[in-house]
């Protein structure tokens, strides 16, 4: 019998393209805010939701393990 969820997720992904490519060494990202997802007062409003620019020191199947910034800080 077959997994109808690993068929479901494999369409989805081809579908939708969340991400086109992989992450990879030396690729600039933002870093999202995600504790600000549940909070609902009106500071929210005015928050800062994303950070960076960083660069991806090493990254594994879209797991990022390494952050640093532009000038070569580790974060």
């Amino acid at each position: 019998m077959k997994e109808v969820g690993i068929e479901n997720k494999v369409w989805f992904e081809w579908m939708h393209r969340l991400r086109p490519r992989k992450i990879e060494e030396v690729d600039w990202v933002l870093v999202y805010d995600s504790s600000l997802d549940n909070q609902h007062r009106s500071t929210r409003k005015f928050a800062r939701w994303w950070f960076g620019l960083y660069m991806v020191m090493s990254a594994n199947d879209n797991v990022i393990h390494h952050l640093a910034e532009l000038d070569g800080v580790v974060v």
